[in-house]
């Protein structure tokens, strides 16, 4: 009975230190960025994996499937809208497979449209830049708006010299793609007052 009690405690004192020596679980909500690079991020963790109380539609992305509405989508999407209410196969179906797009991806769109929860891009100007390509394709003016503000908000804090331009380059192209016409005018006043930058941008 002893060497029993004895083996439990031990097993016990063992399970404690491996809990003390255990690295603690990154989590989303706690960005480190460090320039462009986000240190910390459980990539896996998806607001919408689990089922909502008034989901009617599943989308599939990269496997996964993350649960949506479809009068949610419909109400901030014209080619959402469109695809529930005229004569497309998505219609009526349950689930929605979107190829092509990262389950990341889309959880945070459907974070950014839903109701009550934080707007603000979880990756900053990294998460506009993958959203970008979504809101053009879905014509979401307000996720697009909320792409610019965020790219913006980097050009008028950062350091647009410190990966030799190449961050300048990044705002012109989807400035030029997307009509992103108060970024471009931003970017093109912070390479006219500076002669490294300069070089990388058009001539007004």
């Amino acid at each position: 009975m002893t060497s029993c009690i004895s083996d439990i405690s031990n097993a016990q004192n063992a399970m404690d230190t491996a809990e003390d020596c255990s690295s603690p679980i990154p989590n989303r909500a706690t960005l480190e960025d460090d320039g462009d690079v986000p240190r910390r991020i459980d990539e896996q963790i998806l607001y919408f994996k689990d089922e909502q109380p008034l989901s009617d539609l599943v989308l599939l992305v990269e496997g996964e499937r993350l649960f949506a509405s479809r009068s949610l989508l419909a109400f901030a999407s014209p080619v959402f809208s469109i695809m529930f209410t005229s004569e497309f196969k998505e219609r009526d179906q349950k689930e929605i497979e979107l190829p092509g797009k990262k389950a990341k991806d889309i959880d945070e769109l459907l974070k950014f449209l839903h109701p009550g929860m934080d707007d603000n891009l979880e990756q900053g100007n990294m998460s506009a830049f993958r959203l970008l390509p979504i809101a053009e394709e879905y014509q979401l003016a307000k996720l697009t708006e909320k792409c610019e503000d965020t790219i913006l908000e980097k050009v008028l804090e950062g350091n647009l010299n410190r990966d030799k331009g190449e961050f300048v380059v990044k705002c012109l192209e989807v400035c030029a793609r997307y009509g992103l016409e108060k970024l471009y005018n931003v970017v093109t006043q912070k390479c006219s007052e500076n002669p490294v930058l300069g070089e990388k941008c058009p001539e007004k």
